[in-house]
């Protein structure tokens, strides 16, 4: 009986660590994620809405380029998504 209980007690903390281990692989792979975002997209779409809410008009120049912006940072924001499918999948 002794070595029975001593068998379960190894499996259930097994299974345990094992649980801990996978946690710990999803939260760096979002934290990774979170990072990404922000370096890739965040920063971005923030100088565009410094640029945007600007007191000075913007010349037309400006504008088309602010527009390129938006643009590159949607397909940032898609390269990030799509190359953290499960991570997007479990928020």
């Amino acid at each position: 009986m002794y070595a029975f209980g001593k068998a379960a007690a190894l499996a259930a903390s097994t299974r345990i660590g094992a649980f801990q281990a996978m946690r710990a692989r999803e939260l760096a792979s979002r934290l990774e994620l979170a990072r990404d975002l922000h370096e890739r997209v965040v920063q971005r779409l923030f100088g565009l809405s410094l640029a945007l809410g600007s007191e000075h008009d913007l010349t037309r120049e400006q504008r088309e380029r602010c527009a390129t912006e938006i643009q590159e940072a949607l397909a940032d924001l898609r390269t990030v998504v799509l190359s953290n499918p499960a991570d997007a999948a479990l928020t």
